[in-house]
């Protein structure tokens, strides 16, 4: 990836944290941006999110859905590039997977 995408996906990912924090939704809580990936010709930005507080990530991925639009106008308003890519939210599962293995490793701990 080149040094422009890393900016651009950094500047993606700072605004975004900031404008989701603006957004009052029961079902959203707290969610962390972990990851943009945007696309060369800035088409579409592959945004990573974990979600805390024991909330159902399918969930959390459906309310982000519904705000989309609302969220990419704030992005826009917010961001000076070319073009604003479109936002496609996703669910990391780096993070369940690594919470999974520390459950086999510590269930394997105590035996």
């Amino acid at each position: 990836m080149s040094f422009r995408m890393d900016k651009v996906n950094k500047l993606i990912k700072n605004e975004l944290s900031l404008v989701l924090g603006q957004i009052r939704d029961k079902y959203l809580g707290f969610i962390t941006i972990t990851k943009v990936e945007t696309a060369r010709d800035l088409s579409i930005a592959n945004v990573y999110f974990s979600s805390f507080e024991n909330r159902n990530e399918d969930e959390v991925k459906k309310v982000l859905t519904h705000y989309n639009r609302e969220i990419y106008n704030h992005m826009k308003a917010r961001v000076t590039l070319k073009k604003m890519p479109h936002l496609n939210f996703k669910i990391d599962k780096a993070i369940i997977h690594a919470n999974e293995l520390e459950k086999l490793f510590n269930s394997i701990k105590s035996e």
